[in-house]
């Protein structure tokens, strides 16, 4: 995991060509994401070597699931940071990239917004060219649209997807220690409510 990180700050580092209007959102980057979700194996692992350890307090020598609620929480909030910090890197090139997209398509569109409404709305008749009319009406729609991806652009590669994926691999070994507190009945209800 340590040499996933100074990789991921390495390439952070390099003079990264990024794609505009990619629909990953990220300018390209999004599968870092996928490399670094692949980790919550590793998390997962963690976590349950944590919930043997609670378990054997519990079963051996008499402990309480609450007497465990503080560390389990911080557990959690500590791990989720190291699970999510490595993606904090590409904030930078990602901020930066973005700013300047947004200026040159910004003045991109205002020349093509202007040539369009001087050309179609400057006096000639439309009816006359409705082929070209449309092609450049078609032009302006797929500007709009690029204007519409870059602005959905992820400033960061903290999203709440690969929050969720690590927050499972984390949570999902301490859910049987809950039946230790909790009837199972009661606990599947509870679940059932939750899902419905």
């Amino acid at each position: 995991y340590g040499a996933w990180t100074w990789f991921l700050h390495r390439v952070a580092r390099l003079d990264l060509r990024l794609v505009r209007t990619h629909p990953d959102r990220a300018g390209g980057l999004g599968f870092v994401k996928i490399g670094q979700t692949a980790f919550g194996a590793v998390f997962f692992t963690g976590s349950c070597v944590v919930a043997g350890v609670i378990a054997n307090e519990i079963f051996n020598h008499g402990a309480s699931l609450p007497t465990f609620q503080t560390p389990a929480i911080a557990l959690v909030v500590i791990a989720l940071g190291l699970a999510l910090a490595p993606l904090l890197v590409f904030r930078r090139p990602l901020i930066r990239a973005k700013r300047r997209w947004t200026l040159e398509y910004s003045m991109m569109a205002t020349q093509y917004v202007q040539t369009f409404e001087r050309k179609w709305l400057g006096g000639r008749n439309a009816a006359d060219e409705e082929l070209t009319i449309s092609a450049d009406i078609q032009g302006l729609a797929d500007l709009g649209g690029s204007m519409d991806r870059l602005g959905e652009m992820s400033r960061s590669f903290l999203d709440a997807r690969t929050a969720i994926v690590f927050a499972i691999a984390l949570l999902l070994p301490l859910v049987p220690l809950v039946l230790t507190e909790v009837p199972m009945e009661e606990f599947f209800m509870f679940a059932l409510k939750v899902l419905a």
